[in-house]
C-alpha cells in the first residue's frame, strides 16, 4: 500500500544522511581506519595485505555509492502535507472496505461499479419521487374521505345500537341497565379510521362508565352475548362458536341466555361450550368433550351424544357424578322447555 512506500521514502532519506556523515564515526572513515590498522601488521603477517586491499576497494566502492545515492536522493521529495493527505485517503478506503465487507481494493472497486450500474438504471429518480409523492397525496385524500364517511356512519348508528343493546341486556335480568356508544373524533387517523369508539354501561343507576370498568364478569358475559346476537342478526354470519359465553351466570339468567342462543341457532350454525345445564338443555345436538389416558399420554376426545346419553349428561351437570332420579327428571324438563318457551 502507499503508506509503506512513504515510510520507505523516509527511511531512504535517513540512510542518505548517514552515508554523508563525516568524522571518525562515518562508514568511510571507519573502513579507512581498519585498513590502516591492518597495514601495520602486514610486515609480520603478509596474508593481511589482501585484506587491506579489499578494505580499500570497499572504501572506494562505498564512496562511489555515496555519490550515486546523493544524486538519486535529490530526486526524492518528502512532503508532510502529502503524507497527511494520503493517510486520510487510506483511512477512507479502509472504512469503505469495512462497510461493504470486502478485503481488497479490487473488491471495493467491483462494489463501486455495481452501485454505479444501479444508479444508471434509475436515471429518473426525481420524477419517480414526484410521482410517488402525488400518489401518496391522492391516497391520503381518499383515506380522509373514507374516514369521514365512516365517522358519519358510526355517529348515525351509535344511537340505534345503544337502544337495541340496552333492550337486549335488560331482557337478561338487568332491568335498569343502560348502554351507550360514544364516537369521538381523533386528530390523526389509523387502520380503524379517525374515531375512538367506546362503550359505556350502567347496571344500577350509578352513572355511565366505560364498559371495561363498570361491568362485572357475569354482566360482561351477558353484554357480549347480546352484541354477538345483534351481529348475527344483521351481518348474516354463517357460524358462531362460543366458549363459555355464560361464565359468571346461573339460574334464571343462564336459562334466558340459553333461550337467546337457541333463537340465534334457528338462522345459523352455533356451537356453544358450556357447563350450565340451563344452556346445554336448549341445544339440538350435544357433544361430550373429555380427556382419557392413552399410551401416548393424555388425549382430548369429543364424541356425539345420542338418545338417553344426552339426558344423562345434562343430569350430570345438575347433580355431579352421582346422577339421581331427580336430576334426570329436571334434565328432561330443561330439554322440553327448548320446544315450549322459545
Amino acid at each position: 500500500m502507499k503508506d509503506g512506500k512513504i515510510n520507505m521514502e523516509i527511511d531512504i532519506k535517513t540512510e542518505i544522511r548517514r552515508l554523508h556523515e563525516d568524522g571518525d564515526f562515518s562508514l568511510e572513515g571507519r573502513l579507512k581506519d581498519m585498513a590502516s590498522a591492518l597495514s601495520k601488521v602486514t610486515g609480520h603477517f603478509p596474508e593481511f595485505e589482501e585484506l587491506c586491499r579489499r578494505l580499500e576497494s570497499t572504501r572506494i566502492e562505498l564512496k562511489d555509492i555515496r555519490a550515486e545515492v546523493a544524486q538519486l536522493g535529490e530526486r526524492i521529495v518528502f512532503s508532510p502535507g502529502r503524507l497527511s493527505e494520503v493517510e486520510e485517503r487510506l483511512a477512507s478506503l479502509y472504512g469503505l472496505m469495512r462497510k461493504f465487507d470486502v478485503s481488497s481494493v479490487d473488491e471495493l472497486i467491483a462494489v463501486r461499479d455495481q452501485i454505479a450500474e444501479q444508479l444508471d438504471e434509475n436515471t429518473d429518480l426525481q420524477a419517480e419521487r414526484e410521482r410517488l409523492a402525488q400518489e401518496v397525496e391522492t391516497l391520503r385524500s381518499r383515506c380522509a374521505a373514507s374516514a369521514a364517511a365512516l365517522h358519519k356512519a358510526r355517529t348515525g348508528a351509535a344511537q340505534g345500537l345503544s337502544v337495541l343493546l340496552q333492550g337486549e341486556i335488560r331482557s337478561l335480568e338487568l332491568p335498569r341497565a343502560r348502554f351507550a356508544v360514544e364516537v369521538e373524533s381523533l386528530p390523526a387517523g389509523g387502520p380503524s379510521g379517525s374515531d375512538r369508539v367506546e362503550f359505556f354501561f350502567d347496571a344500577n343507576d350509578r352513572g355511565l362508565q366505560p364498559l371495561s370498568k363498570a361491568a362485572s364478569g357475569g354482566e360482561m358475559s351477558r353484554i357480549m352475548l347480546c352484541i354477538k346476537a345483534l351481529m348475527a342478526r344483521y351481518r348474516g354470519m354463517p357460524t358462531l362458536i362460543f366458549d363459555e359465553i355464560d361464565t359468571g351466570t346461573s339460574g334464571s339468567v343462564a336459562e334466558k341466555m340459553g333461550r337467546m342462543l337457541a333463537r340465534m341457532g334457528e338462522n345459523m350454525q352455533l356451537l356453544a361450550i358450556t357447563h350450565l345445564p340451563q344452556v346445554a338443555g336448549k341445544g339440538d345436538a350435544h357433544y361430550l368433550v373429555y380427556k382419557e389416558n392413552s399410551p401416548d399420554g393424555v388425549r382430548t376426545t369429543i364424541r356425539p351424544l345420542k338418545g338417553e346419553d344426552r339426558l344423562r349428561e345434562i343430569a350430570r351437570l345438575l347433580s355431579g357424578a352421582d346422577i339421581t332420579p331427580e336430576a334426570l327428571a329436571n334434565a328432561a324438563v330443561l330439554m322440553q322447555e327448548k320446544n315450549t318457551k322459545q
